[in-house]
């Protein structure tokens, strides 16, 4: 769902529905991961904080943890053959999960069902350790 009046994508997939919201959302920027890795994560993260700190001031951290590559997270239910490394999630994450513009955020996608041993959601909670100073 689009909603807001300046959004940021970081499409590692397809974005289809990236897309679509540049229609509802013309001041929409989407970054692939080709343009993530050219430019480095943690530069991309930083100036997308910066944006985003500008205009609107505030904003909300959603992560969708099926970017990262399916090799590393099966447990997800749509498996990205080319995805992000942890490292890479948490050099882009960070900017803007210490952006002072950061209202909040949530983190989705993640399928306990397929994590018999919990060893992923561990991990997820070391990417979010990680990426909020918490480690």
């Amino acid at each position: 769902m689009c909603l807001g009046i300046v959004m940021v994508d970081i499409g590692i997939g397809g974005n289809r529905e990236a897309e679509m919201c540049l229609i509802v959302t013309p001041k929409m920027v989407i970054y692939d991961l080709a343009a993530v890795r050219a430019d480095g994560s943690q530069e991309i993260g930083e100036r997308v904080a910066a944006r985003l700190a500008r205009t609107p001031g505030r904003f909300w951290l959603h992560l969708d943890v099926d970017v990262i590559a399916g090799e590393l997270l099966p447990a997800v239910d749509y498996i990205m053959e080319d995805g992000l490394t942890w490292e890479e999630a948490t050099a882009l994450l960070r900017p803007l999960a210490t952006s002072p513009g950061l209202l909040g955020a949530d983190c989705t996608i993640y399928n306990p069902k397929l994590d018999r041993t919990g060893q992923y959601a561990l991990r997820i909670t070391q990417l979010l350790a990680d990426v909020f100073g918490a480690s």
